[in-house]
């Protein structure tokens, strides 16, 4: 009778539960089904192109460390955000075509966290419905939806319950422990080779917390801090070949040194709290015109559960402050996303690596990665107390009258914050989608209310509330935005010549036609000295067109003429490799670059000794990622100048001897080459991978070290109880003792 009460007893509520989630990942999924490509945001202006690339080098046998088609060039090992070294990305973009690899990418890092999730909690004693609506909330809430266009940064994420599952091995001394060190080292240093170093940051802050926690559970040996540790320093270790590139890359960005308000650009407005308890509020789901920077909305059910497990009523202590401690890092995040309105400007803007990185908002993920915590820990609550009153309601429900009221609170503020300016009026929704929120919140709490009086229908439908309410808050922002990948190339503009010379200006998408641009989107765009709103600049880069709308006023002035539609000719480009007779030193060549005859004299930052007259033939013979062969013929000593950005990586041969490469007008590069015939090569040979690939060998000897540290002593094994030892929802009988969260024995 009590199961029948209960909704169908355990198997329905697992059914319920494991088909919301089966329900979340279809529904993302559909979208592709027919071949088309995600295409929202950054995945089609960044990333999309940018695999374009690297698949394009994977099968014409190219290394794809260097980028000719942005920037001039730049170092796309460096920029990271491809995961160009990470094992996974070279086999889908080595074994499928793009648009299948590039969905697959994408797709992957929901189902990965939806199960690390899932046997996180698990393995912390949840029961299976309150596990898989954990995993529900953090996998699909509203960060991992809205960043859905930030592919990297997900995937990242993804490895955090990964992590704190091994980790909790590793530091309770449980069976398996040595393959839990090696597993934390192996993925940490998956995540670093995906290069978005901010999200790995934010990772880390995850597992601080989490560490803090097991510390005053279970008060694990000094020892198993040390393997942990040993194992994160391993994982660092192996992604040395990403890790040391990246930091390159960043030295020499407009990132490294770009201002005091930078750390905290893009900081979360104070109002988007209101979303918490009012999700329809406001018309794009958020105060500030980056939407997905700055959505936050947990669930309805979210608050409701998560109070209920914080209450600890009835719950054993590690339950206890497992819930709790997802709380307080909630706040803690909640706190670092407001950036300057939290008045961490100062510490943010000082600390030399993290000046370089903007976007305090992203914190949001560990708040929701908190809050998902608390409610699985509230809902396994539901689950256990057999419809028994387990916090002491007394006669209000509360459930329902604190989220309810809330959102009505929480109206009121968005109405008032409107009429006092402190949101804009046009932000606001409109009356009947305001109405949304509380509808939601009242509804979320009816049914944990009729839970707990023992209602077994309310129970079962709790999992896929939470489902179809993510869904419907945050699917259709970036993960239903697709694209047939022929009608994408066919949208591109370029300009109306084949490609040779190279465009100003324009989207990445330029390089799936095969043209060069002076600019370009990236992470780490690297700093460039000379001007290219100026025509001397344009024409030492080898600029043959610009699109109108991006033409200075000094160009029209200059001379730049009308071309075809919206692009203008750049006259005279000089060839892209060429040899010059005369060097003028120069310490500013942003300033000098205009008072010269570019066709005849290079700029460089030291005196060559060049004759000052005289011709010769530079024969451009091989033009590839990354390599560069020309063959030379004059009578003289010359100097051989490649409009190719400058880079310490690039090695330079002349009939194979090692000669030295030289940064000419100080975007680009060259060498000097003596009288008579000789052919010259350069090659993108960064010291920084070189010494990646040493020291992660390094970092893969310490993996194996990690298997013969990590041994418990025989029988002696700390770890939660198995999941499999739960107890069903029905209870144990009358009397016995209620079942929660195992809380393992604490070390004497």
């Amino acid at each position: 009778m009590e199961e029948g009460r209960r909704g169908g007893g355990g198997t329905a509520l697992r059914a319920a539960a494991l088909g919301s989630a089966g329900f979340l990942l279809l529904l993302l999924a559909l979208p592709v089904a027919g071949g088309a490509v995600y295409s929202a945001g950054d995945l089609l202006t960044f990333h999309l192109p940018a695999r374009h690339f690297y698949q394009r080098c994977i099968q014409e046998g190219d290394p794809s460390d260097w980028n000719p088609y942005l920037f001039c060039g730049h170092s796309f090992l460096g920029e990271g955000q491809a995961g160009t070294v990470h094992p996974f990305h070279r086999l889908l973009y080595g074994a499928l075509s793009l648009p299948a690899a590039f969905d697959l990418e994408v797709y992957a890092s929901y189902p990965a966290a939806l199960l690390g999730m899932f046997l996180f909690l698990r393995a912390r004693g949840l029961l299976l419905p309150a596990s898989a609506l954990g995993a529900i909330l953090f996998s699909f809430g509203s960060f991992a939806l809205f960043h859905f266009s930030h592919s990297p940064s997900v995937a990242i994420l993804a490895h955090l319950p990964w992590i704190l599952l091994l980790s909790d091995r590793v530091l309770r001394e449980g069976r398996l422990a040595r393959l839990a060190a090696a597993g934390v080292a192996l993925l940490t240093a998956s995540q670093l080779l995906l290069g978005h170093p901010q999200t790995v940051g934010l990772s880390l802050l995850g597992e601080a917390a989490f560490a803090s926690i097991v510390w005053t559970e279970a008060r694990p040996r000094f020892r198993c801090w040390v393997v942990l540790a040993a194992a994160k320093l391993a994982g660092l270790l192996l992604a040395s070949v990403q890790v040391l590139p990246t930091l390159e890359s960043l030295a020499h960005s407009i990132r490294w040194d770009p201002g005091a308000d930078f750390a905290t650009s893009f900081s979360l407005h104070p109002a988007n709290f209101l979303q918490l308890l009012a999700p329809y509020a406001f018309r794009s789901r958020a105060v500030g015109w980056l939407t997905h920077e700055f959505a936050l909305y947990p669930g309805a059910v979210v608050l409701p559960l998560a109070w209920l497990a914080a209450s600890g009523r009835g719950l054993p202590r590690g339950s206890v402050l497992l819930a709790r401690g997802g709380l307080v890092l909630a706040g803690a995040a909640a706190l670092l996303a407001m950036g300057s309105y939290a008045g961490l400007g100062s510490i943010l803007g000082s600390i030399p690596v993290l000046r370089s990185i903007r976007v305090p908002a992203r914190a949001i993920v560990l708040m929701q990665f908190g809050l998902a915590t608390a409610a699985a820990i509230g809902f396994h609550r539901l689950l256990a107390s057999r419809g028994e009153n387990p916090v002491g309601f007394g006669r209000v429900p509360w459930a329902v009258v604190a989220p309810l009221g809330g959102a009505l609170l929480a109206i009121g503020g968005v109405l008032g914050a409107r009429a006092l300016g402190a949101v804009a009026r046009e932000e606001v929704a409109g009356t009947g989608v305001l109405l949304l929120g509380p509808v939601l919140l009242g509804g979320a709490g009816v049914l944990v209310h009729l839970s707990l009086r023992g209602h077994g229908l309310a129970l079962a439908l709790l999992v896929p509330l939470a489902a179809v309410d993510l869904a419907a808050f945050g699917m259709g922002y970036g993960a239903w935005r697709t694209r047939p990948l022929p009608e994408t190339l066919a949208s591109v503009p370029a300009p109306p010549d084949e490609p040779g010379s190279r465009a100003l200006q324009g989207p990445n998408t330029f390089l799936f036609k095969g043209w060069r641009q002076v600019g370009g989107y990236a992470g780490l765009p690297p700093r460039q000295l000379l001007d290219y709103s100026q025509l001397a600049s344009l024409r030492v880069a080898g600029v043959g067109w610009i699109r109108w709308d991006t033409a200075a006023p000094s160009l029209v002035e200059a001379g730049l003429r009308p071309g075809e539609g919206p692009w203008w000719q750049v006259p005279s480009p000089v060839a892209r490799v060429r040899l010059v007779s005369r060097a003028q030193v120069s310490s500013d060549p942003r300033r000098d670059v205009s008072t010269i005859r570019v066709e005849e004299v290079a700029l460089t930052e030291e005196e060559v000794g060049l004759p000052g007259s005289g011709g010769g033939q530079a024969t451009l013979e091989v033009d590839r990622p990354g390599r560069i062969e020309v063959a030379t013929e004059a009578d003289g000593r010359r100097l051989l100048v490649v409009s190719e950005s400058f880079h310490q990586g690039w090695r330079c041969r002349i009939d194979g001897a090692e000669a030295r490469t030289l940064p000419v007008y100080g975007d680009f590069f060259g060498c000097v080459v003596e009288g008579g015939s000789h052919r010259v090569v350069f090659t993108f040979e960064p010291r920084s991978k070189r010494l990646g690939i040493w020291l992660s060998a390094a970092g893969g000897l310490g993996v194996l070290g990690l298997l013969g540290v990590g041994r418990s002593r025989r029988g002696r094994v700390l770890v939660s109880a198995p999941a499999a030892a739960a107890p069903s929802p029905s209870g144990p009988p009358a009397g016995a003792p209620r079942p929660g969260p195992a809380s393992p024995p604490r070390r004497g």
